[in-house]
């Protein structure tokens, strides 16, 4: 699979929520969004079949972070970027 070449455009907090609470049941909007950040993360994995492997969980992963992100309060009151989050959470799959 071709990575894109395209550097991660990051929104601010209340556009990253807009566009959270605002798009499909998929995430589609959000998911096209976030591939930049994914990719910039996959380099650390040397071998190509892992990476798509890990690129493809982590496409999958994007409603399930979406959703916990949005259950916790805190994170929109304290004003925490999704972005930011998703970010901990790639490190987390990448780990495993």
């Amino acid at each position: 699979m071709k990575y894109r070449n395209t550097m991660f455009k990051p929104k601010n907090t209340k556009e990253e929520y807009a566009l959270l609470t605002g798009d499909d049941e998929y995430l589609s909007k959000t998911t096209e969004y976030l591939l930049p950040l994914i990719d910039q993360a996959l380099p650390r994995i040397q071998d190509e079949s892992a990476r798509t492997l890990h690129r493809k969980n982590l496409r999958v992963a994007i409603p399930i972070a979406a959703k916990r992100f949005l259950e916790n309060p805190d994170n929109i009151r304290k004003e925490i970027k999704f972005s930011i989050y998703f970010t901990w959470y790639i490190h987390q799959e990448l780990k495993h």
